[in-house]
């Protein structure tokens, strides 16, 4: 099994913005229906973490990489419900980026002009060495009219071994990593100037094909942010590289409501219509 070590905290600098930002996690929203989507994911070949409880009222299954992963989320039927996940849209719903000090990172984007809600505290019980412990996080989140097409937030692991726990990283698919997302805005130039505030990073114009608007890049580590004009606020797609294509082509073809597009050799879309998702499955070697 791989390993990978958790963030290093102590050697981050003390402010957010003193370092280039990147992606933490990218959160995929099944609200009532987190069973059928974890089993979807693992019928995929995706491993797929045991079932997390949030002090806030959501649960959660985690799909690892070395780097950002992503987070399957939803809330009980009855009981503590947390209202950001009820009141966010099904399927690609966040993105969440990495802080080291969740109070710098809020004054920071306070004082980029950015509406921003005051830093939060919340945990889930994690079963490790037959002993429990608590997973602790502090996030920050922008005000929600904000960024309309999605939740957009930092998060700070306080506790970031009970996440990075070298667990979780084979999967049967040959899933690598998250590669990039794509969010479509009614108002470009609006949302260029958020992102850049939010990020601290400066948009760079992509190469427009015939008869379609430039999209702008947000380089973020190793992951990519691309904004494009459309008609409406919303998180399109997300990129995610493997091996190659093999294992998922087969088991998306053996599986119901799912939609499989080969484009070449090194790329195919993946649709869950559901959810709804949109995965641009791109390969590392020809398939």
């Amino acid at each position: 099994m791989n390993s990978v070590a958790p963030p290093d905290r102590g050697a981050a600098s003390a402010t957010a913005a003193s370092s280039s930002t990147e992606v933490d996690h990218v959160v995929v929203n099944a609200l009532f229906d987190l069973d059928a989507a974890s089993a979807l994911f693992t019928a995929l070949g995706f491993t797929v973490s045991a079932r997390g409880y949030h002090s806030l009222g959501s649960m959660n299954h985690l799909v690892m990489s070395g780097s950002a992963y992503l987070e399957l989320v939803g809330v009980p039927r009855t009981g503590l419900q947390r209202a950001d996940v009820m009141n966010s849209p099904l399927g690609l719903s966040g993105l969440v980026f990495k802080t080291h000090d969740a109070d710098a990172t809020y004054a920071r984007t306070i004082a980029e002009g950015l509406s921003m809600l005051a830093p939060l505290d919340f945990s889930r019980p994690v079963s490790t060495g037959g002993a429990t412990r608590e997973a602790r996080f502090r996030i920050v989140r922008a005000a929600p009219e904000i960024f309309p097409a999605g939740r957009i937030y930092f998060c700070e692991h306080l506790t970031p071994e009970l996440v990075w726990d070298g667990q979780g990283l084979d999967h049967a698919n040959g899933f690598r990593r998250l590669v990039s997302i794509t969010v479509e805005t009614t108002q470009m130039e609006r949302d260029r100037a958020r992102y850049a505030s939010v990020t601290a990073v400066a948009a760079v114009t992509a190469a427009a094909g015939e008869g379609r608007d430039p999209t702008l890049q947000f380089r973020l580590g190793d992951f990519t942010l691309y904004l494009t004009a459309g008609e409406q606020d919303r998180l399109v797609g997300l990129a995610l590289e493997f091996d190659d294509l093999l294992f998922l082509e087969q088991a998306a073809a053996a599986l119901p409501g799912v939609i499989w597009q080969r484009v070449s050799e090194h790329h195919a879309v993946l649709q869950i219509p559901d959810l709804p998702l949109r995965l641009d499955c791109r390969a590392s070697r020809p398939s």
